[in-house]
């Protein structure tokens, strides 16, 4: 499933009491979605939703498993850009 991440940045709602749009959030913000915040403020934007996310259930499992499955993304995403 492909996301618009601009989308789900402009829509995150700071409120939000759900680990998962937290995770999602913070993969908006690693993907680059944002104002226009240096990569540096955005992967530490990133690792605070991620916190939020482990304060609202996620264990480190999961968190793991899905900063495993972005990296994958990137990855294949990376590789076929380069027709490898």
């Amino acid at each position: 499933m492909s996301e618009n991440w601009q989308q789900v940045w402009q829509l995150h709602d700071p409120a939000s009491e759900k680990a998962e749009d937290w995770m999602r959030y913070a993969r908006a913000l690693l993907t680059g979605a944002g104002d226009s915040a240096s990569e540096s403020d955005r992967q530490q934007q990133a690792a605070m939703a991620l916190l939020q996310a482990q304060s609202l259930g996620a264990d480190r499992e999961q968190l793991q498993s899905q900063l495993e499955g972005w990296l994958q993304e990137d990855l294949e995403t990376a590789m076929t850009a380069l027709n490898i």
